[in-house]
């Protein structure tokens, strides 16, 4: 289950009963952001065979609360830690470890995977890219047009209580959401 809530609400990939998993070819840009180009695991495909090996982890860039990271009936939240891996060649990864919350799943283990990458550029820094990536995370989630980087969705809400996003990516999801 958490595999499958990864698929569909972080990574936007969607599962398809009775065919085979559609095949993206090459990378396709998911947006320009602060002159960058990002792409996500939407629109694109990272070859990350090498991700676990070795036994060494990318630092926790952030966390979150998704409160429909497997929408159902009921919706089931999760805990998502997202990290910005710096292991590859020519680029910053940003990886994302899910969890549903124990009531909906019971005791289950962590899921983790590449969700979206950008060139490093000589200025770049873990934190630099890493709010490039984090924004690109956000716009998926939030499902905005390639024009779009605010979401009209949550005007309404009091989404920071049900979401608790880390300090340090709050500033992304505030630029995205409002306050």
């Amino acid at each position: 289950m958490n595999y499958l809530a990864l698929r569909q609400a972080i990574q936007g990939q969607f599962m398809i009963m009775g065919g085979a998993d559609l095949e993206k070819k090459g990378n396709t840009k998911f947006r320009t952001i602060d002159g960058q180009t990002v792409y996500h695991t939407s629109s694109a495909q990272f070859n990350i065979d090498h991700l676990f090996n070795g036994g060494v982890r990318p630092k926790r860039f952030g966390t979150f609360h998704h409160p429909y990271l497997l929408i159902g009936m009921p919706d089931m939240g999760g805990v998502v830690n997202v990290y910005v891996d710096t292991r590859f060649e020519g680029y910053y990864v940003m990886t994302a470890a899910v969890k549903l919350d124990k009531w909906a799943n019971g005791p289950s283990g962590w899921v983790m995977d590449a969700v979206c990458w950008t060139e490093k550029q000589p200025k770049d820094t873990i934190a630099i890219a890493g709010q490039r990536l984090i924004r690109s995370l956000i716009y998926n989630m939030d499902d905005l047009e390639e024009h779009e980087t605010t979401s009209d969705s949550f005007t309404n809400e009091s989404w920071q209580d049900d979401w608790i996003p880390s300090e340090n990516i709050k500033e992304a999801f505030i630029e995205v959401r409002g306050e």
